[in-house]
């Protein structure tokens, strides 16, 4: 697997997981309260509208193996379950919004890299400009993540 392959296995890898874990944030929002049917009908369009098309592309990239295809799902399974369930023996700083905004940093970093690379190669503008979104997008969240430091 050369630089550019592995950039993209990581940032798809890591974009799935960070939509997985957002399913289960949203989710918990939902259920919690029994009196927020809004929080519910937004943990049910989320997931419709995200975290299952993110699923199929997942299930039928196949650039990926099918054992890495497997395996992604499976990890995006857990983490959403984990993000629900919050376990008590997980320390409580790991659901700081903190740390969700440096995932998000590392994550867009990842995908800033593949872009820059991508666009190197290949000379495409979208490659170029959505690895300057993902750069902005990646700056904001180390901001944001910062400040609350």
């Amino acid at each position: 697997m050369d630089l550019i392959e592995l950039l993209l296995t990581l940032g798809m890898a890591t974009l799935y997981l960070g939509f997985a874990s957002g399913m289960g944030f949203v989710a918990r929002r939902g259920w919690i309260d029994k009196n927020k049917r809004w929080e519910r009908a937004l943990a049910a369009a989320y997931g419709l509208l995200i975290l299952l098309p993110a699923s199929i592309v997942i299930l039928y990239y196949e650039a990926w193996s099918f054992s890495l295809r497997i395996t992604v799902i499976l990890s995006g399974i857990i983490a959403l379950t984990i993000t629900f369930l919050r376990p008590t023996w997980l320390p409580t700083r790991l659901w700081s919004r903190t740390i969700s905004r440096r995932y998000s940093a590392l994550s867009m970093g990842i995908i800033c890299a593949w872009c820059l690379l991508a666009w190197r190669i290949q000379m495409s503008p979208a490659a170029l400009f959505l690895g300057l979104a993902a750069c902005l997008a990646g700056l904001s969240s180390l901001r944001s993540s910062l400040q609350n430091v």
